[in-house]
């Protein structure tokens, strides 16, 4: 039972928090990246809209966002964590209340 506790604790403790000094930048900036907005299909315009959310996202995801943004620099998919993303886009739409595409949070 102690083994279940510790377990849970570390699992909880690795999370993102919900709230940080920054959140209200980040989520402004992610509403730009949600479907139907017009706009992201301009050259450059999802790059700049990536390097705001790492600028303001939490620390605790700063080493998915170094990656995403690597990928998006170099223009290869092949390059992209999908469980990177997937977290990405899942905390996104949890605390920002944003339809992302491809996410399903």
């Amino acid at each position: 039972m102690a083994g279940a506790a510790v377990a849970f604790g570390l699992v909880v403790a690795n999370r993102p928090p919900d709230d940080w000094p920054e959140r209200e930048a980040f989520c402004e900036q992610a509403a730009a990246m949600e479907v139907g907005v017009i706009g992201m299909e301009e050259p450059g315009a999802k790059a700049e809209a990536l390097a705001t959310l790492a600028e303001t996202a939490p620390d605790e995801l700063a080493d998915e966002f170094e990656d995403i943004l690597h990928a998006n620099e170099h223009d290869d998919r092949s390059m992209i964590d999908q469980d990177q993303v997937r977290l990405v886009g899942e905390f996104i739409e949890e605390n920002c209340g944003v339809n992302l595409p491809g996410t399903t949070a």
